[in-house]
């Protein structure tokens, strides 16, 4: 994890993207939020409880309004946003879940990182193709891309490192869901 970074995770719905960022969290030993958009607070605390224990230093907030969500996030030096196709943010034109709202989401959390020296690490929906759902673009707005990738029906999933603005990329781990 780099210190005051922004990180862009996709996969397919029941990829593991949500459990693999809670145990990082969990890894970092850093006090973290979790921001959660797609699944209630309590299913969250559950998940991270039964797959990381429950001596964690992991707070659950339940918001997609990013006015709201920006300056709780800057009080952490790690936060998770699950996903970034939920946020909302009332000063961009546009529908949640659209072009211009992810674009500005990324913008705001992107400025909000390297200010507040908080690593981000955002989750997203991924296309047909496995690629971050959303342009192109979205992706040279974040310091990293991480995608996991494999095939629905096996336990093993690799997770490429797709873009990393701090060093090398096109590396990949395999790693066995359970």
């Amino acid at each position: 994890i780099v210190r005051d970074s922004t990180m862009l995770l996709a996969g397919r719905p029941g990829y593991g993207k949500s459990t693999f960022a809670l145990q990082v969290a969990a890894a970092s030993g850093l006090k973290a939020i979790y921001i959660a958009g797609e699944e209630a607070a309590e299913h969250v605390r559950a998940r991270y409880d039964r797959v990381c224990g429950t001596n964690g230093r992991l707070d659950i907030w339940e918001r997609i309004d990013l006015e709201a969500i920006c300056p709780v996030i800057g009080g952490y030096p790690l936060a998770v946003v699950d996903s970034l196709q939920v946020l909302y943010a009332g000063t961009v034109h546009g529908n949640t879940g659209g072009p211009l709202q992810m674009r500005g989401a990324l913008i705001a959390l992107t400025r909000l990182a390297h200010a507040r020296q908080t690593t981000i690490l955002i989750l997203s929906h991924a296309n047909q193709k496995g690629q971050p759902a959303g342009s192109l673009f979205h992706q040279h707005l974040v310091d990293a891309v991480l995608v996991f990738r494999g095939r629905p029906e096996d336990e093993t999933r690799e997770l490429y490192l797709q873009k990393y603005r701090h060093g090398r990329s096109l590396e990949a781990l395999p790693m066995r869901m359970t």
